[in-house]
């Protein structure tokens, strides 16, 4: 039976969970430029199993002046609570920004539950101050308009090509305190390559739900291309290794991203745009620094089998006296050799 969890939605006795990097932020609050809540909508087991949703945790909070909190569902049948961050205990509408990794849409109307509950008004057009609310992910940049009305921002792609000029725009979202600032803000959010702005497109539908026609406001970009990260030069990988996650005691890796094959079930090919492996030499690194902090290594990837790199990771996980686990693979001659 699953343990008692509290308003954060991590279990009520804290998991242990181990830290590869020292962000230097502590109790910092105030001089703090930007205050992001980060926010997984489902489990903490979930979330901390989730690679995207740990790395732009680790990509936010490495920014100077930038502090990035967690914050995920409460526990199924807890009835209603006050969600706050985990890091601090502060609910959401004390944060400059709510933002979101949404990986499943199953998961949206938990999204909309827990900004309602952070005391954040869940339909962007009746919010008139801060927190400007930011959604990423694979689900949402495929199609952001079933949540279209809830969200401020739209984080369309790869994370690491637009984060850090993100970042820098959004650094004024706590003076924006009247509809007009937020709307100047937005608009200038809405500039950047991969970031679209709702409030900024009108869309209608025909009866049965398909988009009829879509138009964009003065001032919009026509078309948002979602962001492409060129060359995986840094592989994503957990900061944090957690007891409590879905895969505990696991070390997480990203081998290789976007995929070379057309599967017409799978989303990655059609938004991910092309095949990218990361270097063998830099995955050696990672996995000897997170043999640190776990027993376990995983291996993240949809087409990761094609990377050559693929060998040095195992080998450093082997060396490293780690455990290893693959998500989804596709066999090959090479990889059955791999595994004898």
């Amino acid at each position: 039976m699953a343990g008692k969890r509290n308003a954060t939605g991590a279990p009520a006795a804290p998991p242990r969970e181990r830290f590869l990097y020292d962000y230097g932020k502590g109790s910092q609050w105030r001089s703090m430029r930007l205050r992001v809540a980060l926010g997984f909508p489902s489990t903490y087991a979930a979330g901390m199993a989730n690679l995207a949703f740990q790395w732009i945790y680790h990509l936010m909070n490495r920014e100077p002046g930038v502090r990035c909190d967690r914050f995920f569902m409460p526990e199924p049948g807890a009835g209603p609570a006050h969600v706050s961050t985990m890091e601090t205990g502060r609910p959401l509408n004390d944060y400059d920004v709510v933002a979101f990794s949404l990986a499943f849409e199953p998961d949206y109307p938990n999204m909309v539950r827990l900004l309602r509950e952070g005391g954040v008004e869940p339909f962007a057009e009746k919010r008139t101050g801060p927190p400007i609310v930011i959604a990423g992910g694979v689900a949402v940049s495929a199609n952001p308009e079933p949540v279209a009305a809830f969200l401020d921002l739209v984080a369309a792609g790869d994370g690491e090509p637009l984060l850090r000029d993100l970042i820098e725009a959004l650094r004024d979202a706590r003076g924006a305190g009247t509809r007009a600032a937020r709307r100047d803000l937005i608009a200038r959010c809405a500039a950047l390559p991969g970031v679209y702005a709702p409030s900024l497109h009108e869309v209608e539908y025909r009866s049965d739900g398909v988009i009829a026609a879509r138009r964009e406001k003065p001032g919009a970009p026509r078309v948002v291309s979602a962001a492409r990260l060129d060359a995986l030069t840094e592989p994503a990988h957990s900061p944090v290794v957690s007891d409590g996650a879905a895969f505990a005691d696991m070390f997480l890796v990203e081998l290789s991203r976007g995929c070379p094959y057309t599967c017409r079930f799978c989303l990655t090919r059609h938004i991910g745009r092309g095949f990218r492996a990361a270097p063998g030499p830099a995955l050696a690194a990672l996995v000897a620094s997170g043999s640190q902090v776990a027993r376990r290594a995983g291996f993240v990837g949809t087409a990761f089998a094609d990377a050559a790199s693929m060998d040095a990771a195992c080998r450093a996980a082997a060396d490293a006296g780690m455990r290893v686990s693959f998500s989804s693979i596709r066999l090959t001659r090479r990889v059955l050799a791999l595994f004898r």
